[in-house]
């Protein structure tokens, strides 16, 4: 299990009342290193307090407990979040192994779903960046590696409706590939590599979706 796929399972067990073994903690403790494990294990008594409250809730009052139970992991889920953003370390880059797709290293991360910020984070975190197109050519180098998901993309007009940016760079993208109809626009403000009928295409979507996987790219120097 990688290393924040293993933090945020052990969070969201611990929300539904599956507390870690101390076996799995001295596991996460040896391969998440001491800072990182400090980090969870803070989460982790935090969950044991919020399970340790819900015992005095009224017990047919089924749907007040299920809205304290969600209230409560939006919380948690915060302050994952937050610990993950301040982590002052980069992850060992044999957790995270780039590849060289054509010209290009890639890291391409599937069944780990986060919303376009998370997935920005865990690039970082990995010493590179969300994937930053240039042309049609590396764009048809990864497609083959792909399983037939959604990809997030560096690109987003956060700041100002038609006006992309890349992310990485802070300018204009050099590539656009849009699926018919898109950009769609509305509150869909980030841009996902979208696959449809194993045609892969742009598409905007929503920034907070938690719908998509993650490519990460990064450069080496010789």
């Amino acid at each position: 299990m990688r290393v924040i796929s293993l933090v945020l399972l052990i969070a969201v067990l611990a929300v539904q009342g599956n507390v870690p073994t101390c076996e799995e903690s001295k596991a996460l403790e040896s391969t998440c290193g001491g800072y990182c494990f400090n980090v969870v294990k803070s989460l982790l008594d935090h969950s044991k307090a919020m399970q340790s409250e819900l015992r005095y809730c009224n017990p047919n009052s089924e749907s007040n407990i299920d809205a304290l139970i969600e209230q409560r992991f939006k919380t948690l889920e915060a302050k994952v979040e937050k610990r993950l953003k301040d982590l002052p370390i980069k992850l060992p880059a044999d957790i995270y192994p780039y590849e060289q797709i054509g010209s290009k290293f890639y890291l391409i991360e599937e069944g780990l779903y986060l919303n376009w910020s998370q997935a920005n984070r865990l690039c970082l975190l990995t010493g590179g960046h969300l994937v930053h197109l240039q042309n049609r050519s590396e764009l048809n180098a990864i497609i083959p590696r792909l399983s037939n998901n959604d990809y997030w993309l560096d690109i987003n007009n956060i700041l100002k409706e038609d006006d992309y940016v890349s992310k990485t760079s802070g300018k204009a993208p050099p590539f656009f590939a849009w699926f018919p109809n898109e950009p769609n626009k509305g509150q869909e403000r980030c841009v996902e590599l979208h696959n449809k009928f194993s045609v892969y295409a742009m598409s905007d979507a929503k920034c907070d979706s938690s719908y998509f996987n993650i490519i990460c790219e990064k450069e080496f120097k010789d």
